[in-house]
């Protein structure tokens, strides 16, 4: 029982520190895209105010000609030749390893 405590306290710092950095940013980034947030606006007041849009941004995205082309295939090939690179580099580091 009392190494079950011990480990549970070592994992501890990094269970926090993923919840915050990983989970808590995504969680931001969701409400930061269903409100009418102006970084501009924000400088000058001292308090933000984040008015709720809804979707609104959403169908504004969906709607603009230059996204269904450009944008799409633009991240398409990011995310395919990131994470190809990504898997070649750790299979090789792993060969290596090996």
């Amino acid at each position: 029982m009392r190494t079950r405590a011990a480990s549970f306290l070592i994992l501890l710092p990094a269970i926090v520190a993923s919840l915050v950095f990983v989970y808590g940013f995504i969680a931001w980034t969701g409400f930061a895209s269903i409100t009418g947030w102006d970084q501009i606006r924000a400088l000058k007041h001292f308090l933000p105010d984040f008015p709720v849009v809804g979707l609104e941004n959403y169908a504004s995205l969906f709607s603009t000609p230059r996204f269904w082309p450009n944008d799409l295939v633009n991240n398409a090939v990011f995310t395919v030749g990131f994470v190809g690179f990504s898997l070649t580099l750790g299979v090789m580091l792993a060969i290596l390893l090996d």
